[in-house]
């Protein structure tokens, strides 16, 4: 399990960015996706906007 979580969605740019920089640099990561239309319980204590 790495230490950095990414929570995206299938059209966020900016996790989309933060992915490719991750990726580049070999740096290990979480992807978590999220459907915006059905947030998953808890989600708004990560990302409350």
């Amino acid at each position: 399990m790495a230490d950095i979580k990414i929570y995206s969605a299938v059209v966020c740019p900016y996790a989309h960015r933060t992915r490719l920089v991750l990726q580049e640099k070999g740096i290990d990561f979480d992807l978590i996706e999220i459907d915006l239309q059905n947030k998953p319980e808890g989600f708004t204590k990560v990302s409350p906007y």
